[in-house]
């Protein structure tokens, strides 16, 4: 991984300071966004304090930098630049990109800050810069996991010598397998809060991914409110494994598409949320006994490209119970809802030999489901319950909360639990905590199934502690 630190800094002073500490972080380059600067250096020979090979670069408003010079002005000062840096940037769109510069070589690039167009017009965007560039440079915001596979697959196609990006959240990827897609250079924020573009990670957090490589993340609709990434990248830390945990936003009929870019990049594990736990049973080589007897899947294991489904979920109900001393066998237990959750949460219950009873807005799910675990499905939901589990995405974000549910359904006696974990207490749990039932919130569940996963990953077993520290911290 070649990584090239992006300066955007004011003044000259500040621009050769962050790039010397760029080289102490590791950084193995670093591009002068000049177009940043106040004005512009008449001596550059202060740069050569850097102690690292050197992109100049004078973005101009049509690529999204600041850049108000005339090209003869910008000409000039490229001319000026190529004596003491290694590269030019110089834009596609540019007539300067067509110039030779000497002593230097020529990198041209495309931005488009709204899309990402198809693998076919990616290709042809690279073929034609590296007809007038040493090395071709394209970046293109990506706004889905179909977009994202676009531009992994014309990397599969292209040749010679290429920089390829993808902008935003889902780009960070691109970013950290910059080997894999081929790219000669992986640009980064020369540290936290100095990002040049959207999607940009610092030098540190690029150089420790780098030591391992562990890729893992968690697909679902929506995942904005999740703190999954918060909890597994502070794992890591604690277990000094390179990795980074991401998230993907993804739609059900992008689900073929993400399991191939696992395969492509290597992505060791997956989480798997809401509505995705079931529709990717199809998508998958083979279940283990966990996700077999739950008939759905939280949790993918990338074994050398072949895809295996778990269901972590079961743990991190069991876990929760487990925690607050709570007896289950022989308890009538109220499941509401038909889905992922529910049918793990059946599990858990039916293993625990409790009584499971099943409400459902769809009552066909609910007696498929009844019936595979040997429950009873009620229409109504009523206080004669000794346990009730909320394991639909209702007070989730997004997602409203159901009125019906009314605060005499819940008594002291009860222990109720809501699978959502953002937030952390429902409303749905301030009715039962209201009426002095014993609560557990769904972020326990999402701390013990999270620790059953990263060690079904890595073979390591993150402290409850950690997990439980970063859940607090939304990334």
């Amino acid at each position: 991984m070649k990584i090239c630190a992006a300066i955007s800094e004011t003044s000259v002073v500040e621009a050769v300071t962050s790039g010397i500490n760029s080289a102490a972080l590791g950084a193995d380059l670093v591009e002068i966004r000049f177009d940043a600067l106040s004005e512009l250096p008449e001596d550059l020979s202060v740069f050569q304090k850097i102690p690292l090979p050197k992109i100049a670069t004078l973005r101009t408003p049509a690529q999204g930098g600041n850049c108000q010079l005339t090209e003869e002005e910008r000409q000039q000062f490229f001319t000026k630049c190529s004596a003491s840096f290694e590269y030019l940037d110089l834009e596609y769109d540019s007539p300067l990109a067509k110039l030779d510069f000497d002593q230097c070589e020529k990198i041209v690039s495309y931005h488009d800050f709204s899309k990402t167009p198809t693998t076919a017009e990616i290709v042809e965007i690279i073929n034609n810069l590296q007809k007038i560039a040493n090395i071709a440079k394209a970046a293109f915001y990506i706004h889905s996991v179909s977009d994202l596979y676009e531009l992994i697959k014309a990397a599969e196609v292209v040749t010679g010598r290429y920089i390829l990006i993808g902008m935003g959240e889902l780009g960070e990827l691109t970013r950290i397998c910059c080997d894999k897609l081929g790219s000669e250079i992986t640009y980064a924020a020369p540290q936290k809060g100095k990002e040049t573009a959207p999607g940009q990670i610092d030098v540190c957090s690029l150089k420790n991914i780098e030591k391992d490589y562990f890729l893992a993340g968690i697909i679902g609709n929506p995942v904005s409110h999740s703190r999954s990434p918060a909890m597994h990248n502070a794992a890591f830390k604690s277990l000094d494994i390179g990795g980074r945990y991401l998230r993907f936003k993804c739609e059900e009929e992008e689900l073929s598409k993400i399991v191939e870019i696992v395969k492509i990049l290597g992505i060791r594990g997956l989480n798997i949320t809401i509505p995705h736990k079931q529709a990717v049973i199809n998508y998958l080589d083979e279940l283990d006994e966990k996700a077999k007897l739950a008939g759905a899947v939280n949790c993918l294991i990338n074994d050398d490209k072949r895809l295996k489904g778990t269901n972590t979920d079961i743990a991190g109900f069991r876990e929760s119970f487990r925690a607050i001393g709570a007896e289950v066998r022989g308890k009538k237990a109220l499941i509401i809802g038909a889905g992922g959750a529910a049918r793990a949460c059946a599990t858990f219950l039916a293993q625990a030999q409790a009584q499971i009873y099943i409400i459902n807005r769809t009552p066909q799910k609910a007696e498929k489901l009844a019936a595979e675990f040997g429950g009873t499905v009620v229409n109504a939901i009523t206080e004669d319950f000794d346990i009730i589990i909320n394991c639909t995405p209702m007070g989730m974000e997004g997602y409203a909360d159901d009125p019906s549910i009314t605060d005499n359904i819940f008594h002291e006696q009860q222990i109720v639990m809501d699978a959502v974990p953002v937030p952390e207490i429902t409303t749905f749990l301030e009715k039962a905590k209201r009426n002095r039932a014993t609560t557990i919130s769904g972020r326990e569940m999402l701390i013990y199934q999270a620790i059953d996963a990263f060690e079904v990953w890595s073979g390591q077993k993150p402290d409850y502690s950690i997990m439980s520290e970063a859940y607090g911290e939304k990334r």
